[in-house]
C-alpha cells in the first residue's frame, strides 16, 4: 500500500557539528533573553524621596524654566485657513502646562474689532491703501500690548 503524495513524511537524521553549533547558539540567546527581561523588571536603582524634591521646586510660581531665553516671541505666518490660531493656541496652552507664562496675541482679531467681521475679499487686497494702512494700525497695535505684556514679566508671546 503507497502512501498518498501529498501525506507529510518524517525522516530521522543525524545533525550535523554546524547545526548542532547553532542549537546551542539559539538556547545560549533565549536565555540571555529571558536574564535581560528579568533584569529590567527589577528597578536598579529605586528613586529615593529625595529625588523628588526638585519636581516640587518646579511648581512654586516663582520657578523659571532654564531652557528658555526671556522673552520669547514665537510669531505663526501663513495663508489663510491653515491652522495658525489653531496650533498657537495649542502652543500656548502647552507652555503655560510647563510653567512658562505665555500669551497668545491674534492680530485678526485687532483687525475684527476695528473693521468687524464682514469685511471682503477687496479688504485684502496689495493695492486697497486704506485697508493697508488699517491693517498696518493693528499689527502696530497688537505688538505695542506684547511689549507691554512681556515687560510686565510675561516670558512668551
Amino acid at each position: 500500500m503507497e502512501e498518498p503524495a501529498c501525506s507529510p513524511v518524517h525522516y530521522k537524521r543525524s545533525m550535523s557539528s554546524a547545526e548542532l553549533e547553532f542549537e546551542d547558539f539559539l538556547r545560549e540567546e533565549d536565555e540571555l533573553q529571558k536574564q535581560r527581561h528579568k533584569d529590567f523588571q527589577k528597578p536598579k536603582n529605586p528613586i529615593q524621596p529625595l529625588d523628588y524634591k526638585y519636581k516640587l521646586d518646579c511648581t512654586l510660581p516663582e520657578y523659571s524654566p532654564r531652557f528658555i531665553n526671556v522673552p520669547t516671541i514665537i510669531v505663526l505666518v501663513g495663508l489663510p485657513a491653515r491652522g495658525k490660531t489653531y496650533m498657537a493656541k495649542k502652543l500656548g496652552r502647552y507652555l503655560n502646562w510647563i510653567s512658562i507664562q505665555t500669551k497668545v496675541f491674534n492680530v485678526g482679531e485687532y483687525r475684527r474689532k476695528v473693521v468687524g467681521t464682514d469685511k471682503l475679499h477687496d479688504f485684502f487686497r496689495v493695492d486697497n491703501e486704506q485697508a493697508q494702512a488699517i491693517r498696518r494700525q493693528c499689527a502696530l497695535t497688537c505688538l505695542e500690548d506684547v511689549s507691554k505684556w512681556l515687560s510686565e514679566g510675561g516670558q512668551a508671546a
